[in-house]
C-alpha cells in the first residue's frame, strides 16, 4: 500500500511539471547581446517557433520606462535587414534593427549604435528572460 502512494504521489509530481512546462513557450538556445554607447544593453533571444519571427527584447542602461523590462516583438524585413517591432500601451513600437552583415541600431527608446558583445552574450540565458516575460504582465 505505502508503494502504491509513493507511485502515485511521484506521477502526480510528474504530471504536474509537465503540465507546468508546456504552459512556457519555447525559446531559442542562445540569447545575443549587444551594447551601445553610455552603457546601454540589449538583449534579444527567439521565442516561440522559427519561423513566427518573434523574440523577446530587453533593453537595459536607458533611463525610460523601458529600462529593464521583457517585451515580445516582432521581426520584419526592412531594406536595413531586420526590423523588430513590440507592441507598447497598444501602440506599435520600432525598437531594433539587425543589419544583415551583423551590426544593429536600438531605435527606441534611444537612438543608438549597438555592437554585438560575445562576453555577454555567453553569460546570458534564455530562460530567465522568458521566466522575466512571464512574470512582469
Amino acid at each position: 500500500m505505502r508503494k502504491q502512494f509513493v507511485l502515485l504521489i511521484i506521477g502526480l509530481a510528474l504530471a504536474t511539471q509537465a503540465t507546468a512546462e508546456r504552459g512556457r513557450p519555447e525559446v531559442a538556445r542562445y540569447v545575443k547581446a549587444y551594447q551601445g554607447a553610455d552603457g546601454v544593453e540589449v538583449f534579444i533571444t527567439r521565442i516561440g517557433p522559427p519561423n513566427a519571427r518573434e523574440v523577446l527584447v530587453q533593453i537595459n542602461g536607458v533611463d525610460h520606462p523601458l529600462d529593464q523590462r521583457v517585451l515580445k516583438a516582432r521581426g520584419d524585413a526592412v531594406p536595413a535587414g531586420t526590423q523588430y517591432v513590440a507592441t507598447v500601451d497598444g501602440k506599435p513600437l520600432p525598437l531594433l534593427i539587425l543589419g544583415p552583415a551583423g551590426g544593429a541600431e536600438l531605435v527606441a527608446p534611444v537612438r543608438t549604435p549597438l555592437q554585438y558583445d560575445k562576453n555577454l552574450s555567453r553569460q546570458s540565458q534564455p530562460e530567465h528572460m522568458l521566466t522575466d516575460y512571464l512574470e512582469q504582465k
